[in-house]
């Protein structure tokens, strides 16, 4: 068509749509195709990134918050520099030393915010570092020191280790062997003089004096064993004086001198420590001490005993808690019967007690013979015979 041809209007019949000609382009393609069309999809723009800002050896973050958590480089530690060891002495010299050259420069030094209980302080010398250790206060368990002496104390070791005897460890000690040495109170059965029977009431005494009362009687009793014929024991006691005499009329001790020992016999078993006649698998009360500890808490502890066979009686005294022994008397006796008897005066200063038995103790020592009944015909307490105890009585 030329242009002198031109119709109005015309041109909209001849121009093509690109968008339909697009849409009929791809219906024309064939349905397998359809499956792998790629249709462009909207994507994310990438965030810009952060520029970190470097100047100086410091980093900073873009955000104002983040200045806060700025990072500083840090001096680094220098290595020390380290000699060259050319000859022996050198290595020597460097391993005797505390620390290697240039290094006492980083050494990090306390501050004064805590003050240690160790207090070092270093001395420089030509090419070794001598350091000498101060304690604010002396170990409790150190024994030595550098020089030999006792940090503990200043005392000398004499006084501060010690060896003590036996008997000086059971006075020291006394609850360890006979109990308490001070007054108790509790309700116990004892008897009644003056009722004649026995009542249950609280009774104030001291534990350990009755212990080693109760250890001449023990002794008395166990020789119903050695002699059966034994039937009678008398005790006395002097209450103003404080004395106490237990007899019994069994066989008597033998008065003769222990090869072994060379002492008499009454004296090895009522004067010494850890002897016993029952050191046996088949015996009782084998610990050796027994009448011994009554003999230690007494003023005066005398030993009377007799032996018909060999016609002699046997006497000793001991004073001042078993310290002072005196020679044995030994004179002749010619009657068949035998006996023993202990009078001592206990120590009434180690029991915090005046110089006199109180009359709780005289009755709970009462109630304490009223049962020696029950084995012993005849029991007698002031040269009164007490009545024979029934095991229901107790």
């Amino acid at each position: 068509m030329s242009d002198s041809e031109y119709i109005p209007g015309e041109e909209k019949k001849h121009v093509k749509n690109p968008r339909k000609s697009t849409r009929r382009l791809t219906k024309v393609s064939s349905s397998e195709e359809e499956k792998y069309i790629v249709r462009p999809t909207r994507t994310r723009k990438p965030t810009k990134p952060s520029t970190p800002k470097v100047a100086l050896n410091v980093i900073v973050l873009e955000s104002s918050d983040e200045e806060k958590y700025t990072v500083k480089d840090t001096k680094s530690r220098q290595q020390p520099e380290l000699p060259t060891l050319r000859t022996f002495n050198d290595v020597s010299n460097l391993l005797d030393s505390d620390c290697l050259p240039d290094e006492e420069d980083n050494i990090i030094k306390a501050t004064n915010t805590r003050k240690p209980s160790i207090k070092v302080s270093s001395n420089k010398t030509s090419n070794k570092s001598s350091k000498k250790v101060t304690f604010s206060e002396p170990l409790a368990t150190s024994n030595d020191s550098s020089n030999g002496t006792s940090t503990q104390s200043k005392r000398p070791v004499e006084k501060i280790y010690q060896k003590i005897s036996l008997v000086e460890h059971i006075l020291l000690r006394p609850d360890i062997y006979i109990g308490p040495t001070q007054t108790y109170t509790e309700k116990l059965s004892v008897y009644d003089s003056d009722k004649r029977a026995m009542v249950h009431r609280d009774v104030t005494y001291v534990p350990g004096l009755y212990k080693i009362i109760n250890e001449i009687l023990i002794n008395a009793i166990d020789n119903k064993i050695r002699d059966p014929s034994m039937d009678t024991i008398k005790v006395d006691i002097d209450v103003k004086s404080g004395t106490i005499s237990i007899y019994n009329n069994g066989d008597g001790i033998p008065v003769e001198i222990h090869k072994r020992e060379n002492v008499y016999v009454p004296e090895l078993l009522f004067g010494h420590l850890l002897t016993s006649s029952r050191y046996n698998d088949d015996g009782k009360n084998r610990n050796g001490y027994g009448a011994k500890l009554t003999n230690i808490f007494s003023t005066e502890f005398i030993v009377e005993t007799t032996d018909s066979s060999a016609g002699k009686k046997y006497s000793q005294i001991f004073r001042d808690n078993m310290s002072v022994k005196e020679s044995p008397t030994i004179s002749p006796y010619l009657e068949k019967e035998e006996y023993t008897k202990i009078t001592f005066k206990p120590d009434f200063q180690k029991f915090n007690m005046s110089n006199e038995l109180d009359d709780d103790i005289i009755a709970v020592l009462k109630k304490r013979l009223c049962e020696l009944t029950v084995h012993i015909e005849n029991v007698y307490l002031n040269g009164e015979r007490l009545k024979i105890m029934n095991e229901n009585d107790k």
